[in-house]
């Protein structure tokens, strides 16, 4: 039996469950940040640089997904972009580990 309304109802559901998870995201890399301020600090300068332009990459080729997904270029720069923040990451980490 389907109710009138119900498409709308399951809409503002998902909606906010994906607002909470957002939200609890946000919340994760604040406290993350807080708790390694430190160690951020006293990476150099070019290190902070990559690790910052790589979060921002990063949130910005997620935020642009379902456009990206449209194509296989799309697909394809969609890929690289996310390897290419993880590899910027790994490099930033690997440096704190070899100093």
């Amino acid at each position: 039996m389907l109710l009138p309304g119900a498409g709308t109802a399951s809409d503002v559901t998902v909606t906010a469950a994906l607002y909470v998870l957002y939200g609890s995201l946000a919340w994760f890399a604040s406290r993350l940040y807080r708790e390694r301020r430190v160690d951020i600090m006293s990476l150099g300068e070019s290190w902070r640089v990559l690790l910052y332009v790589a979060i921002g990459v990063a949130f910005l080729t997620l935020t642009a997904t379902r456009r990206l997904w449209d194509t296989g270029a799309g697909t394809a720069a969609w890929f690289a972009l996310v390897g290419a923040c993880g590899a910027a990451a790994y490099s930033v980490w690997r440096s704190t580990q070899l100093s």
